[in-house]
């Protein structure tokens, strides 16, 4: 099958197993693939064990929170493969700690993988989109964004910046009718079946789902919910 034929498709957080299992539903639905992690060993290791064209998948090393390396990520999927069609935004680090337990430092280390990364992401993202004449971004989020859960409360905390943020965002694509879908998965961290968000990540990735923006799939351990 093709539903994401030759769509460049950039992932971050190579290292983990999801989106390992999306980039090779991608690459087997087309896409060309760049696999992106702050450990380049991971990186590459994930990328060689795609199986596909191996002219249609790349890996780089990108450090986390960092605007230069997002830069440099884009810049360098550009000039392999001319542009940027689809961003996955890596699941997010995942803290079980009490409030009492957590420090200010716990949190604040959530923050940058958890928000500021995928802000840097969408920002970067969309810029390389609009250069390309529109694309898809897909925020890997948790179903932690809806609902409070006892000793998660950093997780709550940034899933639910992250789910607004990845609306305004799409909203404001909107209002430069630029092409531009922004859209989320919400995962549960203790039930998520890797084979759904893979699924999930090539819908959005595709046409099929051009006139969804602004929202989520939440996947919940015994089906999805859009």
């Amino acid at each position: 099958m093709a539903r994401v034929a030759n769509k460049v498709v950039l992932l971050t957080g190579a290292a983990n197993s999801v989106v390992q299992m999306c980039a090779q539903a991608l690459t087997d639905e087309g896409a060309r693939v760049v696999m992106a992690d702050a450990d380049a060993t991971k990186a590459e290791q994930a990328a060689s064990a795609i199986v596909g064209p191996t002219d249609s998948i790349i890996w780089l090393a990108k450090d986390v929170a960092s605007e230069a390396a997002w830069e440099a990520a884009i810049a360098t999927t550009e000039a392999k493969f001319g542009g940027l069609d689809v961003l996955v935004n890596g699941p997010p680090d995942v803290l079980t700690k009490s409030i009492a337990e957590m420090s200010v430092d716990d949190l604040r280390a959530l923050e940058e993988t958890n928000v500021v990364e995928p802000w840097l992401g969408l920002k970067h993202g969309i810029a390389a989109m609009r250069r390309r004449g529109g694309g898809s971004i897909v925020n890997l989020s948790l179903t932690l964004a809806r609902v409070g859960t006892a000793n998660m409360s950093g997780n709550c905390a940034t899933a639910a910046g992250l789910r607004v943020m990845a609306q305004a965002a799409a909203l404001e694509c909107g209002e430069q009718s630029d092409g531009v879908r922004v859209n989320s998965i919400l995962v549960d961290h203790q039930s998520s079946v890797p084979a759904e968000v893979a699924a999930a990540v090539v819908y959005l990735a595709s046409d099929e789902s051009r006139f969804m923006t602004a929202g989520e799939i939440a996947l919940e351990g015994d089906g999805a919910a859009a």
